[in-house]
């Protein structure tokens, strides 16, 4: 990458502030520009489904002339175990969120039982049972 592209013919940049966002969790970053730029403290960047933060490298440079339309180099370690870190995590997030909500579905958390939901499920109960034996003597006396 460039640290200045070309805009327009023989544009003079007074002051130039280059912002680099690297992946997250990478290791042993080493920046190499083609001609001395004064690094400012690195930023840490937040977006979705990070847990640490993006590393923002700044640069800042001053007076610049089409001269200075050079590309510079950056080097850094990242494992491959952090790329799959982020699914990981919304699956295993997902799934205790359908875990919690089935079990929640599931559960009876009424303090006072309800007389008429009672009721109900006695008489149905009864319904069931008279059905059952209608069928099991139909079974055995026309067999």
């Amino acid at each position: 990458m460039r640290v200045l592209h070309h805009i327009f013919d023989n544009a003079v940049v007074e002051k130039l502030t280059t912002k680099i966002i690297l992946p997250e969790m990478i290791r042993k970053v080493r920046l190499t520009t083609p001609y001395s730029m004064d690094r400012r403290p690195d930023e840490v960047r937040a977006t979705y489904l990070d847990t640490t933060g993006r590393t923002v490298i700044v640069l800042q440079k001053e007076n610049l002339v089409p001269e200075h339309i050079q590309s510079f180099t950056l080097f850094y370690e990242f494992e491959f175990s952090q790329m799959i870190r982020e699914p990981l995590l919304a699956t295993a997030s997902f799934f205790a969120l359908f875990t919690v909500v089935i079990i929640y579905v599931r559960f009876n958390f009424t303090i006072v039982a309800d007389p008429a939901r009672e009721a109900r499920e006695r008489i149905l109960g009864k319904v069931s049972g008279l059905f059952e034996t209608f069928y099991f003597s139909k079974y055995i006396f026309f067999t």
